[in-house]
């Protein structure tokens, strides 16, 4: 912007002799070029935010799939553990309660992932 100032008032400077037709053509053709410049730079933002929000929903993705991949080896390794252990009927209840709020905790967690990635898409 001040190189575009600079020149505008070079153009005036140099083209005063030419008219002042010409030393107003020239200025807002600095005018538009200063224009060009700052849409380019707003349009470098937008892409920098872009790129920054795409890898946090990202991230978001990569937790709430490693979330479920976890629940999946979880509830996987209770079920290879509790066919071999649970006899008692105690334990079995024991282990059920386990199981839901286990099941609670991960859905849980599961609708915080899902609000947070909606709150970025917002």
């Amino acid at each position: 912007l001040v190189c575009d100032i600079s020149a505008a008032s070079t153009c005036a400077a140099l083209f005063h002799g030419a008219g002042w037709g010409m030393v107003i053509l020239l200025t807002c053709d600095c005018g538009l070029l200063a224009l060009d410049i700052l849409t380019h730079l707003a349009r470098f933002a937008q892409q920098v935010l872009d790129e920054g929000h795409q890898e946090c929903l990202a991230d978001l993705e990569e937790r709430q799939i490693q979330l479920h991949v976890d629940n999946r080896n979880e509830r996987d390794t209770s079920a290879d553990d509790g066919s071999d252990i649970h006899s008692d009927s105690h334990m079995e209840v024991e282990s059920s309660l386990d199981e839901r709020e286990s099941d609670e905790e991960f859905r849980q967690r599961s609708r915080q992932l899902d609000h947070e990635m909606e709150m970025m898409e917002a």
